[in-house]
């Protein structure tokens, strides 16, 4: 039988529990924990920059330029050569994602071409049928929505 103090007990811990889950998510979002390092180059469609990875500039740049400054103290000289070498940076380091990207494509063509090399004509026709039913790659890599393995 449920009487009166047993209630109260249930209602007292559900609300200490969610008293708890509020000031955890409240904490975390003060201290500014969850978040990776360097997380503001990383954002993804609709994320600081409205585009990928910081491709935009602004915003991304400059959220991590303030981190920076917050963990070191920097000086308004030191934030205007770091937020300038930073934008300097970013073209050199696009073409190399480019060229990373372009490469790891091109071996995992080459991968599959050495499969369906081995397969005979019935064989290849299941493996693109396979592949268009897969969103992964090769082995279960996984690219960047390009849709091949």
């Amino acid at each position: 039988m449920i009487n009166r103090a047993h209630v109260w007990f249930a209602a007292f811990v559900v609300i200490l529990f969610a008293a708890g889950v509020a000031s955890g998510v409240a904490l975390d979002r003060a201290m500014g924990w969850g978040r990776r390092p360097g997380a503001v180059f990383r954002s993804g469609p609709g994320g600081p920059a409205g585009g990928r990875g910081g491709q935009q500039g602004g915003q991304p740049t400059e959220n991590f330029v303030n981190e920076l400054d917050q963990a070191l103290t920097l000086t308004a000289d030191q934030r205007t050569k770091i937020t300038a070498i930073i934008d300097a940076s970013r073209p050199r380091l696009r073409a190399l994602q480019e060229d990373a990207s372009k490469r790891f494509s091109d071996e995992q063509q080459a991968v599959n071409n050495q499969i369906a090399g081995l397969l005979t004509p019935e064989q290849v026709k299941k493996l693109e049928t396979f592949k268009q039913g897969r969103r992964g790659g090769p082995f279960g890599f996984r690219g960047r929505g390009r849709g091949r393995i």
